[in-house]
């Protein structure tokens, strides 16, 4: 498998959701230090700015994790489902399941206060698009998989 192809499917899996991460943790911030009238220093004194911040660093970490993809240049690792499979998702969404473990307050649901209750679902939020996006880049790449296997099939 070319690496130009896997980088497109990582693109689509990990980093899309980190940008995405990153610009509304952005835009969280300038719109709470707009609405309560505060300064970029007073704001980070809050524990909520920190909580904010540990959202695209998190999903940062997902994209780390989500580097073994390109362990599916191997013809003998891309053409087996288990081992692609495993190479996709394995280290990404362990991870996603140690900070749904560790890092989301189930509680909040019983008794929710605004900043735990806009932290948790946006934490929750980014989780699940990289969760989807690793879900929906695997099955494009094995598609085109499925194809070059046709193609060679064809040629044969």
């Amino acid at each position: 498998m070319d690496i130009r192809t896997l980088q497109v499917f990582y693109k689509a899996g990990a980093l899309i959701p980190f940008y995405t991460a990153s610009v509304f943790s952005i835009l969280l911030v300038i719109i709470r230090v707009l609405t309560a009238n505060i300064s970029f220093e007073e704001f980070f004194d809050d524990e909520y700015a920190y909580e904010l911040i540990k959202i695209p660093v998190l999903s940062g970490l997902v994209a780390l994790f989500a580097l073994t993809i390109f362990l599916n240049s191997y013809k003998k690792i891309a053409w087996s489902v288990v081992y692609s499979l495993l190479c996709w998702a394995l280290a990404p969404c362990c991870f996603i399941a140690y900070v749904l473990c560790t890092q989301i307050d189930w509680l909040v649901i019983n008794h929710p206060s605004r900043r735990t209750l806009v932290t948790t679902t946006y934490t929750f939020c980014i989780l699940f698009l990289h969760f989807i996006g690793l879900i929906i880049s695997y099955i494009d790449f094995r598609g085109s998989i499925h194809v070059m296997q046709k193609k060679k099939k064809e040629k044969q």
